[in-house]
């Protein structure tokens, strides 16, 4: 089970990655409009499948803690 600390580390660990990489490739994307295309699309796709059940199917894999939840997020 998840301490409140262990969740707060997760959902902040979770907010930078996803705001680094949201810097990065919104450049990218400004810069380079041909790679946009494929960007936008590969994030849309990947918008289908819900965190939780990613979740779900890296449990047997992973186990449960930090890595498996945040490759999820």
């Amino acid at each position: 089970m998840l301490t409140v600390k262990e969740h707060i580390t997760i959902s902040i660990f979770a907010l930078v990655v996803s705001a680094f990489l949201g810097v990065i490739l919104g450049y990218v994307c400004a810069v380079n409009k041909k790679s946009e295309k494929w960007i936008v699309s590969v994030f849309q796709i990947l918008r289908i499948v819900p965190s939780l059940a990613i979740l779900f199917l890296l449990i047997p894999v992973m186990g449960t803690g930090f890595q498996p939840a945040m490759t999820a997020a």
